[in-house]
């Protein structure tokens, strides 16, 4: 998981801010989060409202997802590549 984000970091810039925190049927923790994302030289990229989906087993993440709550809000075509990198594309699970 870390090599992806340093990756990811290379090329953007994401700000998150939480705003609900709750636990599903499933026993998933769910952590509903408004994100920015810009390219490095500040340029918006995207603008949307997400969920962080935590499996935790052990005391560990077990598994990590992301998944929409809205429609994108895009600029340009930047932000649809990032769009079609990060659709449900963003699912981590710890090797056993």
């Amino acid at each position: 998981m870390r090599e992806y984000w340093q990756k990811q970091f290379e090329i953007i810039h994401g700000q998150l801010e939480p705003l609900e925190y709750e636990t599903d049927e499933n026993d998933r923790s769910i952590v509903t989060v408004h994100l920015v994302v810009r390219d490095l030289e500040g340029n918006l990229l995207l603008e949307k409202t997400v969920q962080h989906i935590f499996t935790i087993e052990n005391d560990l993440i077990n598994l990590f997802e992301i998944g929409d709550t809205e429609p994108v809000q895009k600029d340009d075509t930047k932000a649809e590549n990032f769009q079609c990198a990060m659709k449900f594309g963003c699912k981590f699970q710890q090797s056993r």
